[in-house]
């Protein structure tokens, strides 16, 4: 949540200082709904004509086509008191950009709900990068990042971004 607050701010920062032509938002729920509609805009934008041979990628890649049905996934994956934390958190930059907010009205965490939220996060994200990069790299990495030894640590990076492209 902290993470797409953080971008949406710095997104904000900079789209102010651009004029109107020179930039494009494209809402991911918009583009599910209507996938040639939002792809022709963005074309244009581009000025490049829309081909509807850009959605033939799921045959030769391991992506599927866009799924309408994953608009607003997050707030069907999230119980209650996890949509009050939202609201309470990101409420206000909700609606400036034309997001409901849950209905339940916002709650902010305690101080121990905050802490146990950090912990998963942080759990989450070794699962994650054990999962990416193997347990053998991630442990590696998480060694020479904490060492002086810059040449171990860039070659560990470089292993790290090697990997995420193949994958």
């Amino acid at each position: 949540m902290e993470i797409w607050a953080t971008a949406e701010r710095a997104w904000d920062r900079l789209a102010a200082t651009l004029p109107a032509d020179r930039y494009l938002e494209v809402r991911y729920e918009v583009l599910l709904e209507s996938v040639v509609g939002e792809l022709t805009r963005i074309c244009r934008f581009l000025g490049l004509e829309y081909s509807p041979s850009m959605l033939d990628y799921p045959a030769r890649s391991t992506y599927a086509a866009p799924d309408p049905r994953l608009r607003y996934q997050w707030k069907r994956q999230c119980g209650t008191q996890e949509l009050q934390w939202v609201d309470w958190k990101l409420g206000s930059m909700l609606v400036q950009r034309n997001y409901e907010l849950s209905g339940f009205g916002p709650k902010k965490p305690t101080l121990l709900e905050r802490a146990k939220l950090r912990l998963q996060d942080k759990y989450s994200r070794v699962k994650f990068e054990v999962k990416l990069y193997g347990l053998g790299l991630y442990l590696e990495s998480l060694v020479a990042n904490r060492l002086p030894i810059r040449s171990w640590s860039d070659r560990s990076e470089e292993r790290r971004v090697g990997k995420e492209c193949r994958s």
